[in-house]
């Protein structure tokens, strides 16, 4: 297996962010208050592994707000089974358009 990349890291602590955050699951439409609480830990996880504060905020802020209108409580079980792949399942595919859509905050 090959070295993740920053790109790769980034992904990864997103889905372990949302991983830890079972409120999501229980909530109707995402309350601005668990939003919050994702971008605090998301933004965290992303200083801790390089990225600016500034970058990390938009990046978390963009994934989020893309995550909720991609997938809603609807989709939720099939957001936290997927893994960020364009050649993966259905639900594989929408979650690496959502994070793909944010990459705009990422190192190049």
């Amino acid at each position: 297996m090959r070295p993740l990349g920053a790109s790769g890291r980034i992904l990864l602590a997103i889905i372990t962010i949302l991983q830890i955050h079972p409120t999501f699951a229980a909530q109707g439409d995402w309350e601005q208050g668990v939003k919050d609480t994702y971008v605090a830990r998301c933004g965290k996880s992303m200083i801790k592994q390089g990225l600016a504060a500034d970058k990390a905020a938009g990046y978390c802020g963009c994934a989020v707000d893309g995550l909720e209108v991609e997938f809603g409580k609807k989709d939720y079980d099939a957001m936290m089974r997927a893994q960020p792949n364009p050649q993966g399942t259905d639900a594989d595919k929408r979650l690496y358009k959502v994070l793909k859509g944010c990459s705009q905050w990422l190192p190049q």
